[in-house]
């Protein structure tokens, strides 16, 4: 077995089934490692429905998502996986994403990370926009002073690496995998391949980002604050660019994300 799958859930087993679903149609030798951050109502999984194996663990109270991850990764590395997939309970993946993604890192030892894009949908399913993020390895670098140059839960990640950088940080709350990316391409080298490797809903009021939108913003600009660099004009980009999602109120900053340049990444239509 040489990829773990990781999602990690809070009262959220539709969505837990949802993206579970979404995953029969991979092919590949993985496994998937669920952690039920203490949901009130624990997730609950058949494994004889589906083909791939399944390990679900649940943890006795909630402890965040940067905790849920670093035990999910400590399962997966007990059960020897080599790589680490992320995706969140409610998203989908794309069947195909795995091997591309594999290639590219047996292909280069050197990179430890490839995430790819990701698409936004609406609640009634229409696509709403994709979303990329820089390829190479120098630009992800200078992105990175942004904003986190990965969509989290599109990345396949060598988990001996993850290990060597110390798990997911915990004390930058809702940020951990911006955290952990800024140490990991101290390791290595990071990609992103230009396809659509998961799908997710567009302003879901259950993600991490809407729930815990101010503490992200912070840890974020603590991350920036730390890998300041000061001859990198991303690095003053993004402090104004933090800064200002911090103080500004959050519904006057979204419409006006498009004339500030807040946005980052690279948003197209739905294609």
């Amino acid at each position: 077995m040489r990829v773990a799958v990781l999602i990690c859930v809070y009262n959220n087993p539709d969505g837990l089934r949802r993206t579970l679903d979404s995953l029969r149609g991979e092919a590949g030798d993985f496994t998937v490692v669920v952690v039920d951050d203490g949901s009130p109502a624990a997730a609950v999984i058949n494994a004889a429905d589906y083909s791939f194996p399944i390990h679900l663990h649940r943890l006795p109270q909630n402890g965040g998502i940067e905790y849920a991850s670093n035990k999910a990764a400590a399962i997966a590395h007990r059960l020897g996986a080599e790589f680490i997939a992320r995706i969140d309970a409610g998203d989908l993946w794309v069947p195909g994403r795995l091997a591309l993604q594999l290639a590219a890192l047996d292909a280069d030892p050197k990179c430890v990370v490839v995430g790819c894009a990701a698409e936004a949908f609406y609640p009634n399913g229409e696509k709403a926009m994709v979303i990329r993020h820089p390829s190479g390895d120098a630009d992800i670098r200078r992105f990175m002073h942004i904003n986190s140059a990965f969509a989290n839960v599109t990345t396949l990640i060598r988990l001996s690496t993850v290990i060597a950088a110390g798990g997911y940080p915990i004390n930058y709350p809702a940020a951990e995998d911006y955290a952990l990316y800024w140490r990991l391409l101290r390791i290595g080298e990071g990609m992103n391949l230009d396809i659509i490797g998961t799908r997710f809903e567009y302003a879901n009021p259950a993600s991490i980002s809407n729930r815990r939108y101010r503490a992200q913003q912070v840890s974020r600009l603590r991350l920036q604050l730390r890998y300041f660099d000061p001859v990198v004009k991303e690095s003053y980009q993004g402090l104004a660019r933090s800064l200002i999602a911090i103080l500004v109120p959050r519904k006057l900053l979204q419409r006006f994300k498009k004339i500030l340049g807040l946005r980052g990444a690279n948003i197209t239509a739905a294609e």
